[in-house]
């Protein structure tokens, strides 16, 4: 693990490795982590949103995936992962609208 410079991606990969894993509480606790000493890094907020939607939290996703896009406007899986968790909200238009924006 020391070829990770920073508390913050070390977290972040741990999350990555739970996930992967199927340990998905365990993936939400190390984004967290990650988020907590680092709240800069887009991608921490979107695997956390992955992970959320895959829980069902699907309104908790969405705001993770607003903050990663805060972050980054222009990283096209953010857009498309909250119109797929608007759609699971049975939000049809916003879902259009997200995916529109995704391509």
């Amino acid at each position: 693990m020391s070829n990770f410079s920073s508390v913050a991606e070390r977290y972040h990969h741990l999350g990555n490795s739970k996930y992967q894993l199927g340990d998905y509480r365990g993936a939400i606790f190390d984004y967290t982590k990650s988020i907590q000493s680092n709240s800069n890094n887009h991608l921490v907020y979107y695997n956390r949103g992955v992970v959320k939607s895959e829980l069902g939290d699907n309104h908790s996703a969405i705001a993770d995936y607003n903050r990663a896009i805060l972050i980054n406007s222009n990283y096209a899986l953010d857009y498309n992962n909250r119109g797929i968790a608007k759609y699971e909200l049975e939000d049809y238009q916003g879902a259009i609208n997200e995916l529109n924006q995704a391509v």
